[in-house]
Formats: C-alpha cells, structure tokens, sequence
C-alpha cells in the first residue's frame, strides 16, 4: 500500500512505499524498494533499497527520460522535500536543494515539457515548477 508507480519504457514500476498498520501487522513498514514488470506477471527487483529513505505517500512521475521520486512521510515520523531521478531504476540522484516546504502526497504531474508539483498535505497553496536546464 502506498506506493508509487509508473510506466517508463514498457514496463510497469513500482517504487517504495510500504503497509498500514493493521490487526495482523500493527507495526507500519516502509520500503525504498523498485520492482518492475513487462506483464504483471513476471517481477523484477532492481534494488531492494534505492539511494532515496523508504518513504510512503510520495511522488512518483516520468519525464526527461528518467522516473523521478519527489517527497513523500519518511518512517520516523517527517514529511521530506528530496528529489531523486533515475533512468534505469537502481542508480539514483538526488536534486540537490530543493525550495518548498517538507510535504507528502502532493500533485505531481508534467505539462508543458516541465514536472509540477501543487500543495500536499501541508496545506500550502503552492505550486513548484522544475524545468530542464
């Protein structure tokens, strides 16, 4: 449960996130794993902990031929304003110094050959442009 997911050169991925705490597993769990598949049926794990914290409620987006991970609740409690990119899945970047307050689940979507970001849950009512340089 609350992970990210794309698809980014025809396979499906799915990147971090974790499980609620429930009856039979009170404890929430975080990961920073990325799996991919070409049909849903056959997985691979290209790492079992990419460079970016385990995180739940993040962002997940494709552009500029990379997948891109964009904020997200880290385990110990804290919203996070990191940006990570990467084009295979398992070497990760990060883009450095980041602008906007911490948040999590945010709206993150590409237009106008640009990745958006508006608000999440830290009730701001910004929205946060990042262009190719």
């Amino acid at each position: 449960m609350s992970s990210g997911h794309v698809i980014f050169r025809d396979r499906l991925w799915i990147l971090g996130g974790g499980t609620y705490d429930t009856p039979t597993t009170p404890t929430r769990q975080f990961y920073s794993d990325v799996w991919s598949t070409p049909d849903g049926i056959e997985w691979t794990c290209h790492t079992e902990r990419a460079a970016w914290q385990p995180r739940q409620y993040h962002e997940i987006a494709v552009w500029d031929n990379r997948m891109w991970v964009m904020e997200g609740w880290h385990q110990d409690g804290g919203n996070r304003n990191d940006v990570w990119y990467s084009a295979d899945g398992v070497e990760w970047t990060e883009l450095p110094n980041t602008p906007w307050e911490p948040r999590h689940a945010a709206s993150l979507f590409v237009h106008g050959d640009a990745l958006w970001m508006v608000a999440g849950n830290n009730m701001e009512p910004d929205v946060w442009k990042l262009v190719r340089r």
